[in-house]
C-alpha cells in the first residue's frame, strides 16, 4: 500500500474536474484533478482576481491618504474641517464665488479656500484663477475698484 504522500504524486486517471473530458494521464499535472489546459486557465483567473484585489486595496489606500492629507491641510492652514469646507462649498452651490465655474487647475485641484491674509478670516471658496487674481491685486477694495474703473475705460 502506498503512503498518502506517494499517492499524490501519481497522475490523475479519470475525467478533468473542469472540462469533464477523459484524457490521458500525461495531460494532468502530478497531484491535480484538472487537466493542464484547465489548470492554466484556472491559475490565470486566480492571479487576475488577486491582482484586482491588490489594485483595489492600493487605490483605496491612496484615496484614504489623499483625503487625510486634505483634512490635515485644511485644519493646519485655515483651522476648518473637511466637513466645514463642504458646507461652505454647498452654500455656494459647488461653484466659485466669483466666476461661478467649477474649473480645475493643471494638477486637478478644483476650488480653494480664500481668506484675508491680514486677519485670517475666511471669505469663501474660489477657483484657482479667481483666487490668484484676488491675491495678485492685494486683497484690497481700492485696487479692485481701480480695476473696475480701468475695465470701464474711466481711469485715463
Amino acid at each position: 500500500m502506498l503512503s498518502q504522500r506517494r499517492q499524490l504524486k501519481i497522475a490523475w486517471v479519470g475525467p478533468c474536474s473542469i472540462c469533464k473530458q477523459s484524457l490521458h494521464p500525461s495531460m494532468f499535472r502530478l497531484g491535480e484533478i484538472r487537466c493542464r489546459d484547465c489548470e492554466t486557465a484556472y491559475a490565470r483567473v486566480r492571479r487576475s482576481r488577486e491582482h484586482v484585489s491588490v489594485m483595489n486595496k492600493a487605490s483605496r489606500l491612496k484615496r484614504y491618504k489623499k483625503e487625510q492629507a486634505r483634512r490635515a491641510n485644511l485644519k493646519h492652514k485655515y483651522n476648518i474641517t473637511l466637513e466645514e469646507y463642504e458646507v461652505m462649498l454647498a452654500r455656494q452651490n459647488g461653484v466659485c464665488a466669483l466666476c461661478g465655474t467649477t474649473r480645475t487647475d493643471k494638477r486637478g485641484r478644483s476650488l480653494f479656500v480664500d481668506h484675508d491674509h491680514e486677519t485670517g478670516r475666511l471669505r469663501g471658496i474660489l477657483c484657482q484663477q479667481c483666487n490668484s487674481a484676488v491675491g495678485t491685486l492685494g486683497d484690497t477694495v481700492e485696487s479692485l475698484s481701480r480695476v473696475v474703473s480701468y475695465l470701464k475705460g474711466e481711469l485715463f
